[in-house]
């Protein structure tokens, strides 16, 4: 006689119904303490254990690393106290709209793990830090501050991707709590927070911090209101700086955008046209300082004594057709000019790429029309082709003068500010490094409110071009 056994499972517990599904009893298993045996409360009462440790775990990085956190991981720490802080509220929140809900749904316990692997960070950084140093500074000859620095670099480029890996799951958790119709409104801007978070980071607060700053001493400790602003326009090095600023932004602008314009229109149906283009773009792919030191052989001077040779280039080549050589790096009023025609050298490249872009998405019909009629090339260029790319010229003027605005590494690396070549840009360096803080950043805000109207005017060009197109 044979038989078959048939293993038997016990029921699942039915679930709560709604005299059993209390919001109170959920609070409580929320706070840890084991209360109900269904495990919808079991699921609380994990993530209320979690929270305990969650806060305890605070607390002890909070006092026992006191001086790590405090100098080093102050805003790791509170970042971690308000995800914590955040996650309590909305399942305190949830739960009463848990306790209503005639759902079988079982509210899945916070993801508090994320949160205990920031504060481990807060555990572990410190000492991966000065091991990782330790290593590197074994590796650049001892060298203890390059060790850290590239310590710190590793644990950035590794940490940044999990961090906002563990962002973007936390997030998705969170949204779970809301309606959809919730989720909806509620996810772009969470999507859009960590982009927030850095422009406020490292743009609008340090202009705020900029802004302040200027209105107080050198120390930073006594208020004086716009008395940096009336050093700015009263001292003769910042006017001079000034007058050379308008004069880049003139001859810079000019010569660069008209040169870029022409290279492109001239080069636009010749053969060799992508060579000829490459060799024109090519000082833009050089460093500002690298050109520097380029033209400043260039521009070498030697003193004209028997029997002494010019070795700059340019100096050389006027000596040859029987001129007198130049100083063009100490003679005042010439000077200006020629570190205006390094930028110009470096710049017209950049024009020329993005002005001959303009012209190849003019019509060609249109052209080979106006010719056919009888236009000239000089009256096709004038009445057909410039009014076409005038917001593509409008673009690249704008770039221009924000870069003549704020041009900086020409000037101190070919010369330093000296023989009346100062720049607003050098001038706010210059304050900065004799630790006039309060005056660096005045002339720091006087260049922001300079660039800010000629930026506003360069992003409605652009939007402007995307509506035509």
């Amino acid at each position: 006689m044979t038989g078959t056994l048939t293993a038997v499972r016990e029921p699942e517990p039915a679930p709560p119904g709604p005299q059993e599904r209390r919001a109170g009893t959920a609070y409580l298993a929320m706070l840890g303490f084991p209360v109900g045996a269904h495990r919808w409360y079991l699921g609380h009462t994990l993530a209320g254990v979690l929270y305990v440790v969650t806060f305890a775990l605070l607390a002890i990085a909070r006092f026992a690393l006191r001086e790590r956190v405090e100098q080093d991981f102050a805003p790791i720490w509170t970042v971690a106290v308000g995800l914590v802080v955040a996650q309590l509220v909305l399942d305190a929140i949830a739960i009463p709209r848990w306790a209503r809900k005639p759902s079988r749904d079982v509210p899945l316990p916070a993801p508090l793990i994320l949160l205990l692997g920031v504060l481990a960070t807060i555990f572990l950084l410190p000492f991966l830090l000065d091991v990782l140093g330790s290593a590197f500074s074994g590796i650049f000859g001892g060298n203890t501050r390059v060790g850290r620095q590239v310590a710190m670099m590793i644990i950035a480029i590794i940490g940044v991707p999990l961090v906002l890996v563990g962002y973007i799951v936390l997030m998705e958790h969170t949204l779970r709590h809301f309606t959809d119709v919730a989720q909806r409104r509620i996810r772009p801007w969470l999507w859009l927070l960590p982009a927030l978070f850095f422009l406020y980071t490292f743009l609008v607060y340090p202009t705020y911090g900029t802004i302040r700053r200027s209105l107080y001493n050198r120390a930073g400790d006594t208020f004086i209101g716009l008395e940096n602003y009336r050093w700015f326009f009263e001292s003769p090095n910042t006017l001079t700086a000034l007058r050379n600023n308008v004069l880049w932004l003139v001859f810079f602008t000019v010569i660069s955008v008209i040169g870029g314009l022409l290279v492109a229109t001239l080069f636009d149906r010749v053969r060799y046209e992508n060579f000829a283009k490459t060799i024109v773009f090519v000082p833009m792919a050089i460093s500002f300082v690298a050109a520097s030191v380029v033209w400043r052989f260039m521009y070498v001077w030697n003193p004209n004594l028997p029997g002494s040779k010019q070795t700059g280039t340019l100096n050389a080549i006027i000596v040859a057709l029987g001129g007198e050589p130049i100083d063009f790096i100490s003679t005042r009023g010439i000077n200006n000019f020629a570190l205006i025609a390094v930028a110009c050298w470096i710049w017209v490249g950049f024009c020329m790429v993005i002005l001959s872009a303009g012209i190849k998405s003019i019509d060609r019909e249109l052209l080979e029309a106006a010719r056919v009629d009888g236009a000239t090339e000089w009256q096709v260029f004038r009445r057909i082709m410039l009014p076409l790319l005038a917001p593509t010229i409008a673009v690249v003027t704008t770039t221009m003068l924000i870069f003549a605005l704020k041009t900086f590494d020409i000037v101190y690396a070919m010369t330093n500010g000296n023989f009346d070549t100062n720049v607003i840009a050098l001038e706010m360096w210059n304050q900065f490094s004799y630790a006039e803080y309060g005056r660096a950043s005045a002339v720091a805000v006087v260049l922001l409110a300079a660039i800010v109207p000629v930026m506003a005017y360069n992003i409605r060009s652009f939007r402007r071009q995307e509506e035509v197109r």
